[in-house]
């Protein structure tokens, strides 16, 4: 809701002649990424909810594939 309130408050600034449309499309870019990431978390969590699995029962599951990934690719490992 914030999101939207903001490009529209901007939206009315450009075309009152305060900000100029360079500003206007990076920070419309900027937010829409933003709204982007916070709906794709909203389903994220939807789905870990109606699948009954909480987010660390998700980790705790993925968290032995992921070690054994590193063990059998050690070259890969960063530091």
């Amino acid at each position: 809701m914030r999101i939207q309130t903001g490009l529209d408050a901007m939206h009315i600034d450009r075309l009152d002649g305060w900000i100029d449309q360079a500003h206007v499309d990076r920070m419309a870019a900027e937010w829409h990424d933003q709204r982007s990431k916070i709906l794709m978390d909203s389903r994220t969590h939807l789905a870990v909810n109606q699948t009954g699995q909480s987010a660390s029962s998700v980790r705790r599951s993925t968290a032995p594939r992921g070690l054994e990934a590193l063990r059998s690719h050690p070259e890969e490992v960063p530091g």
